[in-house]
């Protein structure tokens, strides 16, 4: 019976791989602002 509640904590893993991809995208508008400030 272990074995089951195993499975669905492995769904929540998932989820959180996707709040790090926004993450990356806020890093993103960040390189932008560099770029305005060597002109």
């Amino acid at each position: 019976m272990n074995a089951s509640p195993n499975v669905p904590d492995n769904s929540v893993d998932v989820p959180n791989t996707s709040a790090t991809v926004p993450g990356d995208a806020v890093d993103v508008p960040n390189t932008s602002a560099t770029v305005h400030g060597e002109p």
